[in-house]
This record gives structure tokens, C-alpha cells and sequence, in this order.
């Protein structure tokens, strides 16, 4: 059986959850990527890969494997309700907010969006 689509799914909380089963249902081929293992039950649609969105080198290496991608980036570290901000979690809340999504960015501005067909951003903090 084919996909109907390609979808990149960066972050694993809430937002690419809720994409990641809608997605299914559209028959779409869903790739997480996250930097925790992921322990979902995996079917055939679904591929799930660990990496430091971070790391410019490794997205670049990542990215120019793929084809005819829609990217969503969810990317976050959100403190949970019993937490106190802090400047750890500010610190990793940046990291994969801009340095991550400008990895990304950057890699479409290189090779002019020929691989990627979306990226979608979402970017919420809690300060």
C-alpha cells in the first residue's frame, strides 16, 4: 500500500502527536524526529529517528536523505506545572526553538525548498 504524503514531524509532545495519529489516517508516511526514543506502537507508515536538531551538520546529513517532505517543526522543552522556570530549561527551550529551526531554515535556503515542499513552525514558550 502507498503513502499519500511525506510528513516530517519535529517534537514529539502534545502537537505532533495529535498530527502524527491524523496523519495516519490520511495514509500519510509519518518520520518523527525527536531526541528520546519514542515508544508508541510503530506500523508500517511510521518511522521514528533520534537526533540533536542542534546540530547543523547532522539535520544537513539527515535532510539530503529525504524527499518530498512536509516539516513540522514542534520542537520545545516546556516545564511542566509543578516546575519553576529556570535558565536550564530556558537555555534548551532556545536551543531547539531557534538554533534547531534555523538548522532547518538554513538547509532550505541552500538547496532552495527542492526536498522540502512545507515547513510549518510552531512556537510556544512558557516564561
Amino acid at each position: 500500500m502507498n503513502y499519500k504524503k511525506k510528513i516530517l514531524i519535529v517534537g514529539y509532545g502534545q502537537d505532533g502527536k495529535i498530527l502524527h495519529l491524523k496523519s495516519l489516517k490520511n495514509k500519510d508516511k509519518v518520520v518523527i524526529l525527536s531526541n528520546r526514543k519514542i515508544n508508541n506502537n510503530l506500523n508500517k507508515f511510521v518511522q521514528s529517528d533520534i537526533i540533536d536538531i542542534t546540530n547543523k551538520k547532522k539535520i544537513f546529513k539527515y535532510l539530503h536523505k529525504q524527499k518530498n517532505l512536509d516539516i513540522y517543526f514542534f520542537a520545545t522543552h516546556n516545564i511542566s506545572s509543578s516546575e519553576n522556570s529556570n535558565k536550564s530549561i530556558f537555555k534548551k527551550n532556545f536551543n531547539s526553538n531557534v538554533i534547531g529551526l534555523k538548522n532547518f531554515l538554513d538547509y532550505m535556503t541552500i538547496y532552495k525548498k527542492k526536498k522540502i515542499q512545507t515547513l510549518l513552525c510552531l512556537f510556544i514558550s512558557y516564561f
